[in-house]
């Protein structure tokens, strides 16, 4: 078991940055002053609702067990901390590996043989 722990905690633990300004500087910059200000303005609450609503509603669950379909449905309930968490997380307030978590099941496949 702590074998297979520390293999999947190495291949889904993000390595740190790497100094990527060769790449970069390689890249065609094609932003124009007006879309750079429109992609830098500050998150609005309704764009956070959209997205909310856009999303797949049974995908997989979060990380808090409900599913999307949830926060659709209970939108006018939890509206106002939903929105305020992705505000937080969206302004960089919270760290994102804080909120970076996936739970990972293995299902082990088991060839069943017929006895007679």
């Amino acid at each position: 078991m702590q074998l297979a722990t520390c293999y999947f905690h190495y291949l889904f633990t993000a390595s740190e940055a790497r100094d990527a300004s060769r790449i970069f500087n390689n890249v065609e910059k094609i932003i124009s002053y007006e879309m750079n200000v429109h992609m830098i303005r500050p998150f609005k609450e309704e764009e956070i609702w959209v997205a909310v609503k856009d999303m797949a509603h049974h995908k997989a669950p979060r990380i808090d067990g409900f599913s999307t379909l949830f926060y659709n449905k209970y939108l006018h309930i939890l509206g106002a901390d939903v929105t305020s968490y992705y505000l937080v997380v969206l302004k960089s307030e919270i760290a994102v590996k804080d909120i970076n978590k996936t739970h990972i099941i293995l299902i082990l496949k088991v060839v069943m043989r017929k006895t007679r």
